[in-house]
């Protein structure tokens, strides 16, 4: 079977018009997934490329020429942008632009020499592909969608380097003009195959990204952005497996509003909300970057310590200085900054309840929230706005911990 230009332009152009359907169709489903909109404008802008490509005989061939190739330039480098976009960059499209610009000039001074036309050409659509090749080599991690974009991506660089060589050797005479149309559709064909994977390399990309998201939303709460009862359920399950291989305990730390109800009463609930808020602003203040904090509804909060001996080595399980520092802060700061709200001041106070895990005795991670939660339950006995530790060394006849009170 012959190849042809027209015959692949024809493809360029059906194949544009699919991968405009299926990024249409992602982009408007996951509007606020803006790489999908550079990469639907880049099946858009190569859809019209091709068109143009499409008429390149009569008198106006080459400025149609000219007109197609710089639109198809000009799509290849909106996956880039949207690759940028992806990886939390600035979009670069003033680089885009630029080198649109330029390509588009050259052609036009290059109008009557076709050899260097198409390198300019090939060179154009070069460029965007090996920005995509370092911006997705320069990633810690890629995923299988990220690596067939990039295997892709290099396929169809290599195939655009034979065309500027091929040009070359045709120039220096050491090429054949009529070998170079015989291998030039069939590079042709590779960069358009090429595209098509390394367009489903970008899908796969998007899909493990939104999957990702949908998976943060699902742990996560709404109001205060903490985790939530199935975040911190997942992650106590995971710092004890952590644990038990380690050897390295944590701590869990319950904390619970003294007057919401107070407040929601007096003020109503959207106050009792800003409380919320302001109380998970706090209890982040007081965390390191190991610690884990979810809000388990309500005004209930739950903060995984971890490394809870880490200011006092070689202290034994009862004191649990770390996490009785952080208590203590938090107590502090919540009764130095007051939640402001409606140009008034209104204080706050929450009781703590403190233990640490145990492989014997915490099987579940709902063995250690029990524990805690009854150590909280004592704060709130106790006279409220105070912290109460498990402590594991003191265990008694029906097995429930003792518990020891602090300020």
């Amino acid at each position: 079977m012959k190849l042809d230009f027209t015959t692949l332009y024809v493809v360029v152009l059906l194949n544009s018009l699919m991968l405009s359907i299926i990024w249409g169709s992602i982009a408007g489903t996951y509007r606020n997934f803006l790489p999908a909109r550079y990469w639907l404008a880049s099946s858009l802008i190569n859809t019209v490329g091709g068109s143009v490509l499409l008429h390149t005989s009569g008198d106006y061939a080459i400025l149609a020429a000219i007109a197609g190739n710089a639109l198809i330039i000009f799509g290849f480098l909106n996956i880039w942008m949207g690759l940028r976009i992806f990886f939390g960059l600035s979009s670069g499209i003033g680089i885009a632009v630029a080198v649109t610009a330029v390509c588009a000039a050259l052609m036009v001074l290059l109008i009557d020499a076709p050899r260097a036309r198409n390198m300019v050409y090939s060179g154009g659509q070069l460029v965007p592909m090996v920005l995509s090749i370092l911006l997705l080599a320069g990633q810690k991690s890629l995923g299988v969608g990220g690596i067939i974009t990039m295997a892709a991506m290099g396929i169809g660089a290599l195939s655009r380097l034979i065309v500027i060589g091929s040009n070359i050797a045709v120039l220096a005479q050491a090429f054949t003009a009529g070998g170079f149309f015989s291998i030039a559709p069939v590079t042709l064909l590779l960069v358009i195959c090429s595209g098509i994977v390394w367009n489903f390399g970008l899908a796969t990309m998007a899909i493990d990204r939104l999957r990702e998201e949908v998976a943060i939303l699902a742990a996560s709460d709404d109001l205060t952005s903490l985790a939530n009862r199935r975040g911190l359920n997942e992650r106590l399950s995971l710092a004890m497996r952590r644990a038990r291989r380690s050897g390295q305990t944590f701590a869990v730390m319950l904390v619970d509003l003294d007057n919401l109800k107070q407040i929601n009463d007096s003020l109503g609930h959207s106050a009792g909300d800003a409380a919320i808020i302001h109380t998970a602003e706090l209890i982040r203040a007081v965390m390191s970057q190991q610690d884990y904090a979810a809000r388990l509804g309500g005004d209930e909060f739950c903060v995984i310590i971890a490394k809870p001996h880490a200011s006092a080595p070689g202290a034994d399980a009862a004191s649990l200085s770390r996490p009785a520092q952080m208590a203590d802060a938090l107590l502090e700061r919540l009764a130095t900054t007051p939640l402001r709200f409606a140009g008034t001041t209104h204080p706050i106070s929450a009781s703590i309840g403190i233990a640490a895990w145990r492989p014997r005795d915490h099987e579940h991670h709902a063995d250690i929230l029990a524990e805690a939660d009854a150590a909280l339950y004592a704060s709130k006995t106790a006279g409220r706005n105070t912290v109460t530790m498990a402590i594991p060394a003191a265990i008694d006849t029906t097995g429930a911990p003792v518990l020891g009170s602090g300020a």
